[in-house]
């Protein structure tokens, strides 16, 4: 696959656009995570992940979100979070026993199967991350309420 990195100087315009240009709902979600991202050592390699190419089993589903292998990668946005309900891997991650089963070697809670993937993205120096809207979820034209939105999204990925 190919990726390009950013630099120190890129990655803190890319950071500073990204603060900038964020909506408030996310702004307040991920002000600290972005802090923690910009102030890293470069290069950083990005990439989200919006569908597997394979869904069974357990181990497949892990390599195919980077949580075992992130081919390169050192961030890793899972897709997406929307006002309505979580879609795409977001919503794999948010109903993992679903997905995982309950009886996988991640876990047999939603929970459990959350915390050894992180522990997994962790010990591989990979940073997860969620991807909020996407290209079809429009929440400002959608009425939508940041502050309800932003509140949501903040318990979606606690």
């Amino acid at each position: 696959t190919n990726s390009t990195p950013l630099t120190r100087q890129s990655s803190f315009a890319w950071c500073r656009m990204g603060l900038d240009l964020l909506a408030p709902v996310i702004l307040l979600l991920q002000l600290q995570v972005h802090v923690a991202f910009c102030t890293s050592s470069p290069p950083y390699y990005v990439s989200y992940v919006n569908t597997l190419p394979a869904w069974w089993p357990p181990e497949a589903i892990a390599e195919g979100i980077g949580a075992t292998d992130s081919k390169g990668y050192n961030v890793i946005n899972l897709s997406f979070w929307t006002p309505g309900a979580p879609v795409d891997i977001a919503l794999l991650w948010s109903d993992a026993v679903t997905y995982f089963g309950s009886a996988s070697r991640y876990g047999s809670t939603k929970e459990e199967i959350q915390s050894n993937l992180v522990e997994l993205y962790h010990k591989n120096n990979t940073l997860v991350l969620v991807s909020a809207f996407g290209a079809t979820s429009h929440p400002t034209t959608e009425g939508v309420d940041a502050s309800t939105a932003g509140a949501n999204l903040g318990q979606f990925v606690i």
